[in-house]
């Protein structure tokens, strides 16, 4: 009920009057529970490497002409005090230690199309903004420390973020099998620019997203015939990773590999790492294809490129 009541609070005059001509349909500014729909505190870096100069903006997403401008300013105080040159570069890197929906120039505001109406702050967000860095970039060219610091940014903790879907109940291996065995296995040969494909039987994703991690890799054995070292992950556009529900509580992860045309030739094998919560513990699991050569010649049986994955 208190959720409904926020979503449901209608601007002040003085609210309307600020975001003019936008048109407000959700009031976000006093949304509070369970934590600030929108950021009251916001954190703005600068950072300087040669003639390199980062801004590091929590204002989401600046447009084209938001982010030149901005861009102009900052390199027109650092010029005007004789601390960089005339070739220096500033980028604008967007939501930066959080994230405040659009930023629009002031003409674009006017406008009120996509990226205006989702401008939470009103027309000036844009020149408020710019004027922070301005005056960051003045102070940084002076060799002083930025006077105003402020006060940390909120940012909601994991426990007053709402998740629409609940914890994973069990993941259970088939029967008669376990975690890690090969549903379905690669072919023994393909060529550079085939197709690579393995089923597993795994476990939900969500009981670990793995970030700064992978699923699913590829390997390539050693000219030493004895150590692996990886050549792909779940990070590479080569390499896919799907999941798959099988009944109540089984699961399987389809490995697909496509083979990139300058693949060294070798012997590869595809390899699956998870996590699942069985007997109500979450317990690591893993899996691997075959080994499998990739080269340009055939060694026996015929395997084409168009028949080359498993089904």
């Amino acid at each position: 009920i208190s959720q409904a009541g926020h979503l449901i609070s209608l601007p002040p005059e003085e609210a309307k009057r600020c975001h003019a001509p936008k048109d407000i349909l959700l009031y976000t500014g006093r949304m509070k529970t369970p934590y600030d729909y929108m950021p009251s505190k916001m954190a703005f870096q600068l950072l300087r490497l040669g003639n390199l100069i980062i801004a590091g903006v929590p204002g989401g997403e600046f447009t084209t002409m938001a982010g030149r401008r901005t861009a102009k300013v900052i390199k027109k105080a650092l010029l005007d005090k004789g601390v960089v040159s005339a070739d220096t570069r500033v980028v604008i890197n967007n939501c930066a230690s959080g994230y405040a929906g659009y930023v629009t120039t002031i003409e674009e505001y006017q406008h009120q199309r996509y990226e205006g109406g989702s401008t939470a702050y009103g027309p000036h967000t844009h020149g408020a903004m710019t004027n922070i860095l301005r005056e960051m970039a003045e102070e940084m060219a002076e060799g002083k420390v930025y006077r105003w610091p402020g006060a940390q940014p909120r940012i909601p903790t994991e426990q007053q973020m709402m998740e629409g879907q609940t914890d994973v109940v069990a993941d259970d291996p088939p029967i008669g099998g376990k975690f890690g065995d090969v549903k379905s296995d690669v072919w023994p040969h393909y060529y550079p620019g085939a197709t690579a494909q393995a089923v597993i039987w795994g476990a939900h994703p969500r009981n670990n997203l793995r970030r700064n991690s992978s699923f699913v890799s590829v390997w390539r054995l050693k000219e030493d015939g004895k150590t692996w070292h990886m050549v792909a992950d779940d990070n590479d556009w080569e390499l896919r990773f799907e999941w798959k529900r099988v009944g109540i509580s089984a699961s399987t992860v389809t490995i697909t590999w496509d083979i990139p045309e300058d693949c060294p030739e070798g012997s590869y094998s595809l390899q699956y790492n998870g996590e699942a919560k069985h007997l109500s513990r979450i317990i690591k699991i893993s899996g691997h294809s075959r080994t499998f050569l990739v080269s340009k010649t055939r060694p026996g049986r015929p395997y084409d490129s168009e028949s080359s994955v498993s089904e």
